[in-house]
């Protein structure tokens, strides 16, 4: 569990809006036009399959930095684990979040599967979680909850051994 900044009532998120959705809740693309924040986005794998792993693992990352890139939207941190990938970032204030991720979804999915050879073997889950961050503070906490996962799952010791990770945060 990732620390608190702040109470829940001094956060100026709405409801709808705070971690701890039970699934995952999508805005309409005019829903999004309108929460101009940061979010940490997790997108896993079909079925949960564990094959996010090296090379693969590069590729994804390779296409998600240059989706950000091309985008004009600012990556903070990535960490792509054996089933999912998590990123914080925020969106060009012309670019919405599920417009961005159908783009990077499926760019993803081509690269790995031309690497591979084998046309659709790599694919994603449909949906994916969001979480905005109404501040600086909470953005902070999301690449810090991310950078940890690879600890917490017993994939390294510290998180900076972890090879499919990055906090872009730092300068």
């Amino acid at each position: 569990d990732r620390p608190k900044s702040q109470s829940a009532e001094s956060r100026r998120l709405p409801d709808e809006l705070r971690p701890g959705r039970r699934h995952p809740h999508r805005l309409s693309d005019e829903g999004y036009k309108h929460v101009d924040l940061p979010m940490m986005v997790t997108c896993p794998t079909k079925h949960r399959r564990p094959v996010l792993v090296g090379s693969a693992a590069e590729i994804v990352i390779e296409t998600l930095i240059h989706a950000a890139q091309r985008r004009e939207a600012r990556l903070f941190g990535y960490c792509a684990m054996p089933d999912h990938l998590h990123f914080a970032i925020r969106f060009a204030n012309d670019d919405l979040p599920p417009r961005f991720l159908r783009y990077f979804k499926a760019e993803a999915s081509r690269r790995v599967n031309v690497a591979w050879g084998i046309p659709g073997a790599f694919r994603w889950q449909r949906s994916y979680w969001d979480t905005f961050a109404d501040d600086s503070l909470a953005v902070a906490e999301q690449v810090a909850y991310m950078m940890e996962n690879p600890v917490r799952w017993g994939l390294c010791e510290r998180p900076q051994d972890w090879p499919h990770s990055a906090d872009l945060t730092k300068g």
